[in-house]
């Protein structure tokens, strides 16, 4: 008997394959412009605007803008990227109506990239080919042989010249089997292809037939896409986002934040569709207790173990909350993510309603950020249009809607059970506890509450399992961590690493380092998701250092 989840979802990708394939921007120049908050404050609008006059005067019909959420590297916005179908993509920084103008004359019609204004002089204009070799625990860390130097002189011996091929270190794509030091992963750059090598070799036909002939080696091809790889395919060649590992972020500069189409074509919803076809909840909540994911608000938590906690509660009618007052000084993770990848939120908030049988969900977001509110309600009410929110969930029984609460700015709100009496109505005050929310919450009943960023992980454990997200981080907290990067620091913006990354490297190998080259001294973040201090380096040895791990007296033992 046909499965109605994968029914409605197989009917669901087909639409938007065709609903892309009809707009026909394939083979096409694409010219990428961030649009978010930051991104707009600093003129992003305005860059728009101008480059749509541009193409429109010139009456070329095989240049697109293509608009998407926050790359994360702030100090260098608005940031713009030009990719032509078989050349490197470029991206550009600080670019302002002016550049726009000498960007369109000169890359987009004559083929001339502005090498001056490239983000972090990251490429050569002149370089054809990228190789970016992985440098992850499993692959260059553990690698018996150091494919990348081995590479590299195997390049110089077949006389390839060296201004024609660039090697780059990224960390892990996400794409590991087997046991450590057997393999390496290689993606590259611009054929979007990942290899995966095990001997010198393996090396020497990469370079016979991809460097010297352009032919891919579907021998060495890895077959599934990592989670990793679309990001590092459009800004591998740029350090501060190489060194990054993006799972919450996964989407931000990639895809248009409004795109319930663009969404679905990166393996939007699968996660939910593929939850509700095992019509298990339990299996959802184990899944999510593999991944040791913690709470990513600042208490640390195990979400899989709040999550079983609700479920188990006699009574049935539940509630679950998306906790988006972001309060912290210098923070602006959650509205990143709201802003550039609205539907992951909402998909990992479902996810979690699934698993504790909730009948409905609340976005409490701050009423200072108008454009995470936006582009979440726009995300809701393309979700109902397409049966995926609301009435028989993708052809089920189970019936789930979601609204949005507005913070009026108190501080005291991001405390749950102040959160939760700003909903009912009343004075945004914290309760005495115990009881604690799953058990008596919103209006009463068994709630979960959860951080922007803990939903935005939900998604990527369900279609990649709990145990690969829980091999990410550390032994007792699974995955990776969103910090703010701001302050004294040369490169800012939002950064997202594995748990157990040490500080150092997050400051200066992602941040590059303290502004004009001072002295660093001990020192200690300001809060748990913000990196931000006076010239100085980290006092901790890991970030994951800033995930409490305390648990409540009345939580059984795990």
């Amino acid at each position: 008997m046909p499965n109605p989840v994968t029914e409605f979802y197989k009917a669901l990708t087909e639409r938007v394959d065709q609903t892309l394939a009809e707009r026909g921007d394939a083979g096409k120049i694409v010219i990428q412009v961030g649009s978010a908050t930051c991104e707009n404050a600093a003129g992003a609008v305005d860059v728009m605007d101008e480059f749509l006059k541009h193409i429109q005067s010139s009456g070329r019909e095989d240049v697109v803008i293509h608009r998407t959420g926050c790359t994360g590297r702030c100090s260098k916005e608005p940031i713009v990227g030009v990719n032509v179908p078989g050349k490197m993509p470029v991206k550009y920084e600080r670019v302002n109506r002016d550049v726009v103008h000498r960007i369109f004359t000169n890359h987009v019609q004559k083929g001339l990239p502005l090498a001056e204004q490239i983000l972090d002089g990251s490429i050569d204009p002149d370089q054809q080919i990228e190789f970016l070799f992985c440098e992850g625990k499993r692959c260059g860390v553990g690698a018996k042989i150091n494919f990348r130097e081995v590479f590299q002189r195997k390049l110089q011996e077949a006389g390839v010249a060296a201004d024609k091929v660039r090697i780059t270190s990224a960390s892990c794509f996400g794409a590991c089997q087997g046991q450590c030091g057997e393999h390496a992963h290689v993606l590259v750059r611009p054929f979007r292809v990942l290899y995966r090598v095990t001997s010198e070799t393996d090396l020497d036909e990469l370079i016979q037939k991809q460097v010297i002939k352009g032919e891919e080696v579907p021998a060495l091809k890895v077959t599934d896409k990592p989670i990793y790889q679309e990001f590092f395919d459009l800004y591998g060649d740029v350090s501060f986002f190489n060194r990054q590992s993006r799972v919450a972020m996964r989407n931000s500069g990639i895809l248009d934040p409004d795109s319930l189409d663009e969404y679905v074509k990166f393996d939007g919803f699968k996660a939910l569709a593929t939850s509700l076809s095992k019509s298990d909840p339990e299996w959802v909540v184990n899944e999510v207790l593999k991944a040791k994911l913690r709470g990513r608000g600042g208490g640390g938590f195990l979400t899989g173990k709040k999550w079983q906690m609700a479920s188990q509660q006699e009574e049935k009618t539940r509630y679950i909350i998306c906790n988006g007052d972001e309060g912290d000084p210098g923070a602006f993770m959650d509205r990143g993510m709201l802003e550039s990848d609205p539907y992951s939120i909402v998909e990992g908030m479902m996810i979690g309603a699934y698993a504790i049988s909730a009948c409905k969900g609340f976005f409490y977001i701050r009423a200072e950020y108008p454009l995470a509110i936006k582009r979440i309600q726009n995300a809701i009410e393309k979700c109902r249009e397409a049966g995926i929110l609301g009435e028989k969930v993708m052809g089920t029984d189970w019936s789930f809607d979601l609204e949005i609460r507005l913070g009026a700015g108190a501080f005291v709100c991001g405390e749950e059970t102040a959160l939760i009496r700003s909903i009912e109505g009343e004075r945004g005050q914290p309760k005495v506890r115990p009881p604690y929310p799953v058990v008596r919450g919103l209006w009463g009943k068994p709630t979960s509450i959860n951080n922007v960023e803990t939903f935005a992980n939900i998604p990527a454990i369900i279609n990649y399992g709990g145990a690969w997200f829980a091999s990410i981080g550390t032994e007792e907290s699974g995955g990776t961590k969103v910090f703010a990067l701001a302050g004294k620091v040369k490169h800012t913006g939002l950064v997202e690493v594995p748990l157990g990354t040490s500080l150092r490297r997050v400051v200066f190998d992602i941040g590059g380092g303290v502004q004009d080259d001072l002295p660093s001294r001990p020192s200690r973040p300001a809060a748990p998701r913000v990196v931000s201090f006076p010239p100085s380096g980290p006092t901790w040895k890991s970030i994951s250092d800033r995930l409490p791990r305390r648990v409540p007296s009345w939580a059984p033992a795990a």
